[in-house]
């Protein structure tokens, strides 16, 4: 059978708070617990070509009835210039024809649950039989079949060595404003650090009893944006992975008056992830592990809620796998570059395998922030301050180091822990983010990548020569406040590239029953424009396929399959490489009415020709 060693991104051994580590041993053993678990879920499509990797795939099928797989379609030139509801409808049609080959209707896979779908990434997701997976592989409209990899999870002495004053400030900066999406094992909301500050809630889960896989969401549905459905699973019974997001939203955000995160005014966006596997599938003991699939549905979940929320980073504390390069065919990456298009940083940890020339997945997605770990003294894995801890993923294209070793934060039932973990170092980093984006609001995500490169600590790491900055996030303010970011040639320095201004609506023009036209003027310097239909006047009734809408370079839009005689309002954004504007003031436009040409017309056609059978209207 074809295994693939899979990182469990958190060794999680909870000591009391400010106790020195003198644990070594149960160290040792969980993460000699966590290989094992490693061995029995394995993703297949590590560092492989895309044959081998069907191959390997369809040798772990065959040693069982099905396995959880995502389908990703070839890419087809009558995509280009279409919109994305357009997009959605071409793929939907190659899912259902894809579906009824393999002689599945309903949208339900071989052991009847339903299908995933996606709002951008071409596919879909199932569980699949050996014949599915080699029928698949086979459809000329089918790129690639990759299994539906389910990922381990991987204060606050560390918040001065990032830049923290003895207030818990940075620069003057707190992150106010800014909110921070932790896709993670859910958060306690009422322990003492987060009181507050969780102001979304979202979870994706799997349920497939049949092979011991629960959905840990409230009643077992395997999708919720209800309150309380970001809730921390049960511990008792899943392990200690399910207080896995409420230690890193402490780290990110956390504030109790004594335990401060890294941007203590920030709020949080809870996106519950992860399933619980049986003993049989962890190595002896119940678990918890996130499917890719459930993680893109997380993802786009912060996608859909950053007109609601001013969001400066989604969190990723999971992975697993071993790339030596940017692994720009994971199925997740659709989803990372949506969100750092609107100004949004993936950020990502890069794993606990200890590789030194390797990351994790997703981790080594080129658009996503990949950080590896530093110890802030030295301990069990580091010999100094800032070296570079042992269990940490490094290469060379690793984005960013934060301390990740012996960090002090929440845990839930108002308990507090010290846990080590590459798991531990990304939130520093999405939280630090979040106190950039509060100084700089409108600033891309390469501009504050090059601010966090360029001002931060310089660390080599002594295992492969690798030198890569540990932020300072004070620095990267002061080197943004003073215009300090070098250019290409790495002398000149040069002021942080802005988004472009907020486009004007004009009127819209074309209007009738179902539909019309919205009309905007260029804006210089933008690379494109997103465009936002919604029944509301506050935007929070957006209809389908016209939700953060990108219309590329036009400065107007058909808006179609729209109800009569209804009043609908249009706001629309230009973005660029360095971000994405504010949205224009909204217009409103009411569609016609069947009646809107005149009864007396009405009169006059129905003499002279039968009454035409009624329409059919689709409800958006």
């Amino acid at each position: 059978m074809w295994l693939i060693v899979l990182a469990a991104l958190a060794i999680t051994v909870p000591v009391q708070a400010g106790v020195p580590d003198q644990h070594a041993d149960a160290i040792k053993a969980a993460a000699d617990r966590e290989a094992q678990t490693n061995d029995l879920m394995s993703p297949a499509h590590s560092g492989l070509s895309r044959e081998e990797r069907h191959a390997a795939l369809l040798d772990r099928a065959s040693t069982s009835d099905t396995v959880p797989v995502i389908v990703r379609f070839r890419e087809s030139t009558m995509t280009e210039g279409l919109t994305l509801p357009e997009r959605q409808s071409l793929s939907r049609a190659k899912r259902t024809r894809a579906l009824a080959a393999l002689g599945l209707h309903d949208e339900r896979d071989r052991t009847g649950a339903r299908v995933k779908s996606f709002e951008r990434l071409d596919g879909f997701a199932m569980r699949a039989s050996a014949r599915d997976i080699a029928r698949l592989i086979n459809d000329p409209e089918v790129l690639e079949v990759v299994e539906d990899a389910a990922y381990s999870p991987a204060v606050l002495d560390s918040m001065p060595l990032i830049g923290a004053a003895a207030d818990g400030s940075m620069a003057g900066y707190t992150g106010a404003g800014q909110t921070i999406a932790i896709l993670d094992t859910g958060v306690d909301k009422d322990h003492p650090m987060l009181v507050g500050k969780v102001v979304s809630e979202a979870c994706y889960s799997t349920s497939s009893p049949r092979y011991g896989v629960y959905s840990l969401c409230p009643d077992a549905v395997t999708s919720s944006t209800a309150v309380d459905s970001a809730r921390p699973c049960d511990s008792d019974l899943w392990g200690s992975g399910c207080d896995h997001g409420t230690h890193v939203a402490g780290i990110a955000a956390g504030d109790d008056g004594l335990h401060v995160g890294a941007a203590k005014d920030a709020q949080v966006i809870a996106i519950q992830v992860y399933s619980g596997f049986s003993a049989s599938a962890c190595g002896g003991a119940p678990c918890v592990m996130a499917y890719t699939s459930d993680i893109i549905k997380g993802l786009e979940r912060v996608q859909a809620l950053r007109e609601s929320y001013t969001i400066a980073a989604a969190n990723l504390s999971l992975g697993g796998g071993s790339y030596t390069e940017p692994c720009d065919g994971d199925p997740s990456k659709p989803a990372i570059d949506s969100l750092r298009a609107a100004g949004i940083a993936t950020v990502v940890a890069s794993g606990n395998s200890g590789y030194v020339n390797a990351l994790a997945a997703p981790a080594c997605v080129s658009s996503a922030i990949s950080v590896g770990a530093t110890c802030d003294d030295a301990g069990v894995y580091c010999a100094a301050q800032d070296a570079v801890a042992d269990y940490s993923n490094s290469a060379d294209f690793l984005s960013l180091l934060a301390p990740g070793s012996l960090i002090t934060s929440s845990v839930p039932g108002g308990d507090y822990a010290s846990w080590h973990g590459t798991s531990m170092a990304a939130p520093h980093v999405a939280g630090a983010w979040a106190v950039l984006k509060e100084a700089y609001p409108t600033a891309g995500v390469d501009p504050l990548l090059a601010a966090f490169r360029d001002s931060g600590k310089a660390v080599t790491d002594s295992d492969n020569g690798f030198t890569i900055s540990r932020i300072q996030a004070a620095e990267a303010i002061a080197a943004l406040s003073a215009g300090e970011l070098p250019g290409d040639d790495g002398d000149e320095p040069t002021t942080p590239p802005a988004p472009p201004e907020a486009p004007v609506l004009s009127a819209p023009t074309n209007v009738s029953t179902s539909g019309f036209t919205a009309n905007w003027n260029a804006v210089p310097d933008a690379a494109g424009y997103r465009l936002d239909v919604s029944l509301r006047s506050d935007f929070r009734r957006l209809v389908r396929g016209y939700d953060d809408l990108d219309v590329g370079a036009a400065t107007s839009q058909a808006v179609s399959g729209l109800r009569p005689y209804r009043t609908y309002y249009v706001r629309v954004r230009a973005y660029n490489a360095a971000g994405i504007s504010v949205s224009s003031t909204p217009q409103s436009v009411t569609t016609s009415s069947f009646t809107s040409f005149g009864v007396a017309a009405l009169v006059g056609a129905a003499r002279s020709v039968p009454r035409p059978a009624a329409r059919q209207h689709t409800t958006p």
